[in-house]
């Protein structure tokens, strides 16, 4: 990883869950600090995930080539199908519910172009109030972070933001939820999460359990949210999307599976993220 003044390069240890997997090749993770004192609350993480997408994409059109890791199409203009391109999560730390953290990964890889885009990263638009500024704390590989949670590996892991499906709940003509072999609602949260997870090599045979939005499962130093409490639609983005507004679950493997998680609707923008659960290997 980069040595930068401040930077994840000065954090001994490893916190419970990080794994010790160690990767080769070209960078996947950027690391940002916020350091505006009045930082948005994680509720807008969609929101802000969009602002940093948005400005990574025009400091990139201003440079030759890189663009895609970033943007998301391939050579010939079309979306990528394989979620290699670059995911927006953002992290909350502190007391509050402030947002006090921003990581960029992109399973592809950053080139040198690309990461001389992330470097020039210094400030993100606060949607309607006071910019947001950030300081790059590395470019590195997973291992390189070990602050960052959602790069752990554990058999059980719980939601961060809320999961929001790509489907429609589905329904027999005379209103009686359509029911899957598993006792899911066809099109629900639950039943698209299960779908999701089918299609990696290491999602087979997961287990989920979605928690009663009465018990606040998301929590933020004191601040207890519900799923309904946070923004879960990207303002003039485009993706698949059901009715519903979010659900928090926890998932259990087989075996121990990496970092990061994040699935579903705005899987790129900060929703859908999982976290290990300490000792849940």
């Amino acid at each position: 990883m980069e040595n930068l003044k401040g930077g994840t390069s000065e954090i001994a240890g490893r916190p419970p869950g990080v794994t010790g997997r160690q990767e080769t090749g070209p960078p996947v993770v950027a690391r940002y600090a916020v350091a505006s004192t009045s930082a948005p609350s994680i509720r807008q993480v969609v929101t802000i995930a969009d602002c940093v997408h948005g400005a990574l994409c025009k400091l990139s059109g201003e440079r030759p080539g890189s663009a895609a890791v970033f943007t998301g199409p391939g050579g010939d203009g079309t979306a990528r199908a394989d979620h290699q391109h670059a995911h927006v999560f953002c992290e909350s730390n502190g007391s509050r519910d402030a947002i006090t953290h921003i990581t960029i990964w992109a399973a592809m890889g950053f080139d040198e172009e690309a990461c001389l885009v992330l470097r020039r990263l210094t400030k993100v638009w606060g949607h309607g109030s006071p910019d947001i500024r950030i300081v790059l704390q590395g470019i590195g590989r997973r291992q390189d972070f070990p602050d960052c949670a959602f790069f752990g590996e554990s058999k059980v892991w719980r939601s961060y933001t809320p999961f929001v499906g790509t489907r429609h709940a589905k329904r027999y003509r005379d209103g009686r939820p359509k029911i899957d072999a598993n006792g899911w609602q066809t099109g629900s949260a639950g039943h698209d999460l299960l779908r999701l997870l089918a299609l990696h090599p290491w999602g087979g045979g997961a287990i989920i359990k979605q928690y009663d939005e009465r018990d606040g499962w998301f929590r933020f130093g004191g601040q207890r949210l519900r799923s309904d409490e946070f923004e879960t639609v990207r303002r003039g983005g485009k993706g698949s999307r059901g009715e519903q507004n979010g659900a928090a679950f926890a998932l259990t493997f087989p075996r121990p599976v990496p970092g990061p998680l994040a699935l579903g609707y705005g899987a790129h923008f900060g929703l859908g993220l999982f976290v290990p659960v300490a000792g849940g290997r």
